[in-house]
């Protein structure tokens, strides 16, 4: 099995542009469920911290916005899901996921003892 077909490129303006409202959108209900905050504070801090991760839309210095087909790919061959694995305290990650339809299957944690 090859996996040539998988390719990883930047995202155009109108995938971005796509994409931001929607990661905005997931990251204020993942806030909002946590039960940190209020939605309605919980949509402002996600506004606010968009906003300054991404000061300058898709061509903020310092991030760097990907795509890779994999959805579709996965698709082609047949198979009905994919998954992923993300840090827990990855909260950017998880709620990028959490606004891409992706669930919570399993859950590690750990406490140190020393």
């Amino acid at each position: 099995m090859t996996y040539d077909a998988l390719r990883l490129r930047p995202a155009t303006p109108a995938e971005f542009d796509d994409w931001l409202p929607a990661q905005l959108a997931g990251y204020a209900e993942y806030i909002a469920a946590s039960g940190a905050m209020s939605p309605d504070d919980a949509r402002e801090k996600a506004r606010r911290d968009t906003e300054r991760t991404f000061s300058s839309g898709l061509n903020t210095p310092g991030q760097l916005v990907f795509r890779v087909l994999a959805e579709a790919e996965v698709r082609a061959r047949g198979m009905t899901a994919i998954g992923l694995n993300v840090h827990g305290q990855n909260m950017i990650a998880r709620s990028l996921y959490d606004s891409l339809g992706y669930a919570v299957t399993a859950q590690q944690m750990k406490k140190p003892l020393g």
